[in-house]
């Protein structure tokens, strides 16, 4: 297909596409439910205010097309925002500036992480933002814009982002708390499990801090390029507060980072543990088997069908052969113990 073609790709849904927008100043806030498209247009006539437009939802190319012409965006990012599986990225187009950001939540499941998408623009009086899951992320942003708490409304859209950003992000320290609480739930039971279950649900994590530093690393570039190039549409007292992002972002990937040290670590630990096991076990059946070579070898030499056998005509021979058994046994013991094999 030619670039610029929209096709969705991620995960299907027949939910028609929720559209939600808030106009706000300093003074003053608006907040309304889109059915129509043609409702935003009057609030992109006032440049006094900023505009939010907030869609939830990616299957229907339609309605993100008809945003795309509404705000005069570049085919190639319709196509990026339809795109489920993009990584983590900042684009400058002049006019507006591109963010594509992954979700992430720890679901009922123990190892399990649902990710999702959002991109973002942001020009002189608007910020929209794609939303690929129908979640209540920006619940607490929407409450401090109708109560007036946050400094966003006397600000510029540029902070709007940030607020999105660091929402978003703070989201993954409670991804990564989750994940260190289950990693020390591991690390308890794992000494005495014998089942093999422990191995399994350290290799769940492993895969699942590896997929978090996929999304962290891309973050972490994306926000260094968004500091070192001069965006007209980000304000320098604004950008303070995506370089403290920025070391969120670095202090999650530490995080991470640690995690898996000690994730191998404990690995280690529990592989050395069950070859303890497995050695402990052959040595105590080498040693069983040591002790009954000579009571073999014994038995079988009266166990052969010669008939001349002086000790069979011995009045104590059988005593006298469970005598010589014991006695081989004692000292064997005897030597295995001074030897610390046992």
């Amino acid at each position: 297909m030619p670039p610029g073609s929209m096709v969705h790709i991620g995960k299907h849904s027949t939910v028609f596409p929720q559209i939600h927008l808030f106009n706000y100043s300093q003074s003053n806030v608006d907040e309304t439910e889109i059915t129509d498209l043609a409702q935003i247009e009057p609030y992109l006539l006032k440049p006094e205010t900023v505009t939010w437009v907030d869609m939830k939802g990616l299957n229907h190319l339609e309605t993100v097309e008809a945003i795309g012409q509404l705000f005069n965006i570049h085919p190639l990012v319709l196509e990026d925002i339809v795109n489920a599986e993009q990584r983590p990225k900042f684009e400058d187009y002049d006019s507006y500036l591109f963010f594509t950001l992954k979700t992430m939540e720890v679901n009922g499941e123990m190892f399990k992480v649902e990710y999702g998408q959002i991109s973002i623009l942001v020009g002189k009086n608007f910020v929209v933002t794609f939303q690929e899951k129908s979640n209540n992320l920006f619940g607490t942003i929407r409450n401090r814009l109708l109560s007036g708490a946050s400094r966003a409304r006397s600000r510029k859209p540029d902070f709007l982002v940030y607020l999105i950003v660091d929402t978003i992000v703070d989201a993954y320290f409670q991804v990564v708390e989750k994940f260190s609480d289950i990693l020390e739930d591991v690390e308890e039971k794992m000494l005495n499990d014998d089942s093999g279950k422990s191995i399994l649900n350290l290799q769940a994590l492993r895969r699942n801090l590896s997929q978090l530093l996929r999304t962290l690393y891309p973050l972490r570039e994306a926000l260094s390029r968004l500091e070192k190039r001069d965006c007209k549409l980000l304000f320098p007292e604004t950008l303070i507060f995506f370089r403290d992002i920025y070391d969120h972002t670095i202090h999650l990937i530490e995080s991470i980072e640690n995690q898996r040290d000690i994730l191998s670590g404990a690995m280690d630990v529990y592989l050395t543990t069950i070859n303890n096991r497995m050695n402990g076990i052959m040595k105590v059946l080498t040693i069983i088997a040591t002790i009954f070579i000579p009571l073999s070898f014994i038995a079988s030499v009266y166990g052969m069908n010669f008939q001349n056998f002086p000790e069979l005509t011995w009045r104590f021979g059988y005593l006298y052969f469970w005598i010589l058994i014991l006695v081989i046994i004692g000292i064997m013991f005897y030597y295995f113990k001074r030897k610390k094999w046992m």
